[in-house]
């Protein structure tokens, strides 16, 4: 009979790379994400209502109007943080909005959301005490 055939040799791994290979050092490990950038500070000069609920909101031109079967009330938060979303407004004057505006036909009072942080000025010191 024929003799054995001899063992076969490991195959290649990292751990065991065959004769004369190099293997170049592994990468290290990828940064984690960085954390979402907080928005910037509202230019309250910039904002139709004043910033009056926490939001900034512009009335867009009547060039603006949307054309879409569907627009986010300007009171929601828009989950996917969107800057500059546009929405309706539905709560008459509130929150500083205008409720003759009705800038868009069909809509009525469409307004640019942006996202900004609202930072209201302090109010003045009290008068001095006489």
């Amino acid at each position: 009979p024929p003799p054995p055939d001899p063992p076969l040799p490991p195959l290649p791994s990292p751990d065991h790379p065959p004769p004369g290979w190099f293997l170049p050092p592994s990468s290290p490990p990828p940064k984690p994400p960085s954390p979402p950038s907080a928005p910037p500070t509202c230019d309250l000069g910039l904002c139709d209502n004043g910033g009056l609920c926490g939001a900034c909101l512009q009335a867009v031109n009547g060039g603006e109007c949307p054309f879409a079967l569907f627009l986010p009330s300007c009171d929601s938060d828009f989950a996917d943080g969107s800057a500059d979303a546009l929405c309706l407004h539905r709560s008459g004057n509130a929150c500083g909005t205008d409720v003759l505006l009705d800038n868009c036909p069909f809509w009525g009072d469409v307004y640019r959301k942006l996202r900004c942080e609202v930072v209201q000025p302090s109010p003045p010191p009290p008068p001095p005490s006489p």
